[in-house]
């Protein structure tokens, strides 16, 4: 059995989204007055690093019986088997400092192996908790204090 979840997106993630067409615009615009030769090259630039951005938004996790927890966003990939999670600590973790696959503050963090943890934020947060606790019981879920 194959479950896929899509990560919720918080506003944090479409300020940059929104802010890089101008900021294109204005460098296009200063280089194509300063030099205009080097236009092709701003394109190849900015154009690949929006592709690269917008990737980013179908940020996913998988979870499959014999495989474990796959997460996906954009071009990067991390599988975790759910043997190995221990604890989910759910709530809002705006200065979570390790992998992000989560397009939002507000998810939940996933303890495995001896120190690992990885920051994610499914949009259905307790459907995805009910299905990782059908496979592995003894993962302990906490709520965040504070």
């Amino acid at each position: 059995m194959e479950t896929r979840f899509l990560s919720k997106r918080g506003w944090i993630i479409y300020f940059p989204l929104a802010l890089f067409p101008f900021i294109f615009s204005f460098v296009f615009l200063f280089i194509a007055r300063e030099n205009p030769d080097e236009l092709l090259f701003v394109f190849w630039i900015f154009v690949p690093l929006y592709i690269f951005l917008l990737s980013i938004l179908k940020t996913s996790y998988t979870i499959r019986d014999n495989t474990g927890l796959i997460l996906r966003t954009s071009f990067f990939r991390k599988r975790l088997p759910i043997g190995e999670i221990t604890k989910i600590t759910r709530g809002n973790h705006p200065w979570f400092v390790g992998w992000k696959f989560a397009l939002s503050t507000k998810g939940m963090i996933i303890h495995y192996g001896k120190y690992e943890e990885v920051l994610i934020s499914p949009e259905k947060e307790q459907d995805f908790i009910d299905t990782l606790l059908s496979l592995n019981p003894d993962i302990e879920i906490q709520q965040k204090k504070g």
